[in-house]
């Protein structure tokens, strides 16, 4: 019986600890700005959301690209780092420039 218990107890903390390590962060916008919104949006993978917060605060693709920071870093590097979509969202910034790939988590 002590076996069958040390078993279930290892086997309870294995997989708490697969919870833990595949939590993944999730990028929010703390304030109402709309370079927070975009950042939020492009790190979050949600093109649709992304594009419409562009079209709303009208905003060319290009000058996201290359003015809006995040975090002090440039839109495509905060993508690249904390994305989850890294070349779908890029790739949509870019019209299809982006070729770079996401490193590996590993």
């Amino acid at each position: 019986m002590k076996l069958l218990t040390k078993i279930t107890a290892i086997s309870i903390l294995t997989l708490s600890a697969f919870g833990i390590v595949k939590a993944e962060s999730v990028v929010v916008a703390t304030d109402n700005y709309i370079t927070s919104k975009l950042c939020a949006a492009a790190a979050q993978g949600n093109k649709a959301k992304l594009a419409r917060e562009m079209k709303t605060a009208h905003l060319s693709k290009d000058f996201v690209t290359e003015e809006v920071k995040c975090n002090d870093l440039s839109f495509i590097a905060f993508v690249e780092q904390f994305g989850t979509k890294v070349v779908e969202i890029n790739g949509y910034v870019t019209n299809g420039k982006y070729t770079k790939e996401p490193k590996s988590s590993t």
